[in-house]
């Protein structure tokens, strides 16, 4: 049986959104449903479940929704470790300092190992924390960070939105290229895959649901294997149908 572990990123659990589409009511707790689900095949179990930063969208998010997304992480029958994204700021309710009640154990201080493959992972840092550090990072086998590499403008499409600035992003993947065999990365809602000259192999899996109009409709979680080969797994999401609309007649049509 092949060994495998899951990464996610990007849930952004929120419930400010339900106030102008109730439509969109528990989308989130829905996607990372589907993701615990995913770890608990009695079949195909996993070794550890890594979420990848911004699992919420801010950090005064209501007890009852934590309580919800503690309720479904505490489901998981594999490990849950976790780094934080720029929207957590503190955000320490998946933790609640260990013991009895931890759903989720931060990987910067937890680095594990998955069939002999070291996992460590680092928190979101300003570009200016990252440049002060970036030279004495470890090397592993799978790095997980969060943050906007420099190398998505093109990709997203904001090279004359970001002309001149050629240190748009929180860090620039060549930082880590040689440091790690596979970089597993959120803050980027779209699934973006990149390989760095010295063969780092970067992921990121992209949202798990639609919560910007903006966004990609397919939404993914990836797993790893002990090959360190990266399979995408969809999200099964409500339809959405997109359209470019300019005239009346567009919008009759």
């Amino acid at each position: 049986m092949s060994r495998h572990i899951v990464f996610c990123a990007d849930l952004q659990a929120r419930e400010s959104v339900y106030k102008y589409d109730r439509d969109l009511r528990y989308d989130d707790i829905a996607a990372i449903e589907q993701v615990v689900r995913y770890c608990n095949d009695r079949d195909n179990p996993c070794d550890a479940l890594v979420l990848g930063g911004d699992q919420v969208d801010s950090p005064n998010i209501s007890d009852n929704h934590v309580i919800q997304l503690r309720r479904v992480l505490r489901g998981c029958t594999a490990p849950v470790y976790y780094i934080d994204g720029n929207h957590e700021k503190g955000f320490r309710r998946l933790e609640l300092e260990g013991g009895a009640a931890c759903v989720a154990h931060p990987l910067e201080d937890n680095p594990f190992e998955f069939c002999g493959l070291k996992v460590m992972g680092y928190n979101w840092r300003s570009r200016r924390d990252w440049e002060k550090i970036k030279d004495e990072i470890q090397l592993t086998d799978i790095l997980v960070l969060h943050g906007f590499a420099d190398q998505a403008v093109i990709e997203l499409g904001l090279a004359t939105a970001t002309a001149g600035n050629k240190d748009f992003g929180d860090f620039n993947l060549g930082w880590f290229d040689g440091k790690c065999k596979l970089c597993l990365m959120g803050d980027i809602h779209k699934y973006l895959h990149f390989k760095g000259e010295k063969g780092t192999e970067f992921y990121y899996p992209g949202s798990m649901w639609m919560h910007k109009a903006n966004e990609p409709t397919d939404k993914y979680f990836i797993t790893v294997d002990q090959d360190l080969n990266v399979t995408q797994i969809p999200l099964e999401t409500r339809p959405f149908i997109k359209a470019d609309i300019y005239t009346e007649q567009d919008m009759s049509d």
